[in-house]
């Protein structure tokens, strides 16, 4: 196929995008995610990622409506639409991920910066339609790009700052690896920073290049539309661990019953705590630190901030700990055993976490763990 055929195809193929993504627009839109307080930012992240996949569609039906034919020559009417629907694409979806991470990232003063940053982006691009002004085509059209790319690189810099964050919630709250549900969206950003720069150099390559760009982006909004639907299922619990002690709808704080002295506090938790240990109730079925707590008589704040304080580590590793410590208890004592059992009887979700795990503490795997210490004896 020559290039003259292909820029034809490209017309029909540009068309056919847009009707995948506004397929996919339609499904997430029309998808059902629970109704309860807790699911809030979900459910307003859902609306900018359709409003995301709404814009993208838009953008390759006007480049239909408004293209020459003509690949040889810069388009500008083409290029105006670009940046600007382009940059609102990418900041709703910068905005959908953030949100469901922190529901207080989108503020009044947040919005009203961004909005101003595109209106600038948007008035520099239409500058040069003013009589007078067209030699000045290239360097207006530069100073958007820069305003464009700082922008959307901000946010994807508080995205990572609130996604490490986020992490350390996560550890804080359950007793297993819970990052494997929301690694997704760090995996997300990255990718459409790749398409960030990726579109820039389509507004000065040709037909091939464009067509690569396609099937880029349509396969990235595919395992984003796909992923952030699987993730509604896990939402739910993961945002318990990003609420402060309290806030959660339906959490009960449970103060400690027996004294307000901080030092009886104190040691009666610390009692309970060592009972609880004893009895190796850590081992088996996964729990968060608000069962624990509830457990404990006391609340998820004042148990995380004890046990950071206690045992210096966040309630993750401490937990996890717990489990190796245990688990090497089991494999010194029962040499055959396998330890895919002995992962998941000690309360590993999977055995290649456990090993992750314990490489983590050991040093080693427990493979070879379990060969030293026999080789020893």
């Amino acid at each position: 196929m020559t290039s003259f055929q292909l820029q034809e195809c490209f017309e029909v193929i540009a068309l056919c995008v847009a009707s995948i993504y506004l397929t996919i627009c339609i499904c997430i839109g029309f998808y059902k995610a629970p109704k309860d307080e807790l699911y809030r930012p979900y459910r307003q992240s859902k609306r900018m990622l359709t409003a995301a996949l709404a814009s993208m569609a838009t953008n390759l039906i006007m480049w239909r409506i408004l293209t020459t034919g003509d690949w040889s020559k810069f388009n500008y009417g083409i290029a105006i639409l670009d940046v600007v629907l382009f940059y609102f694409e990418e900041l709703m979806l910068c905005y959908s991920f953030c949100h469901i991470l922190n529901n207080s990232f989108l503020t009044r003063r947040r919005i009203t910066k961004d909005v101003t940053q595109i209106v600038i982006a948007t008035v520099l691009v239409l500058l040069p339609l003013i009589p007078g002004l067209q030699h000045l085509t290239q360097y207006f059209f530069i100073v958007a790009l820069i305003v464009m790319v700082v922008n959307i690189s901000e946010l994807a810099f508080l995205f990572r700052k609130q996604y490490k964050l986020n992490g350390e919630m996560l550890d804080n709250y359950f007793s297993n690896d819970m990052h494997y549900f929301v690694r997704w969206t760090s995996r997300s950003i990255t990718l459409l920073i790749i398409s960030w720069v990726f579109a820039l150099v389509t507004l000065f390559t040709n037909v091939y290049v464009n067509l690569v760009f396609q099937a880029y982006m349509v396969t990235l909004n595919f395992y984003i539309a796909i992923n952030f639907a699987n993730f509604c299922t896990k939402y739910g619990d993961i945002a318990r661990a990003y609420l402060p002690a309290g806030e959660d709808p339906e959490d009960i704080i449970v103060k400690p019953k027996e004294t307000d002295s901080q030092t009886i506090e104190v040691h009666t938790l610390e009692q309970r705590i060592n009972t609880w240990m004893e009895a190796k109730e850590y081992v088996g079925s996964q729990f968060t630190i608000d069962e624990l707590a509830t457990k404990l008589g006391t609340n998820k704040g004042y148990l995380s901030f004890f046990i950071n304080e206690r045992f210096g580590t966040n309630f993750s590793v401490w937990v996890s700990s717990l489990r190796i410590n245990e688990a090497k208890q089991l494999m010194t004592a029962n040499p055959e055993r396998k330890l895919e059992d002995i992962a998941y009887t000690v309360g590993f979700s999977s055995p290649s976490y456990f090993s992750k795990v314990f490489a983590s503490h050991e040093g080693m795997s427990p493979t070879v763990w379990r060969r030293e210490v026999m080789r020893k004896e």
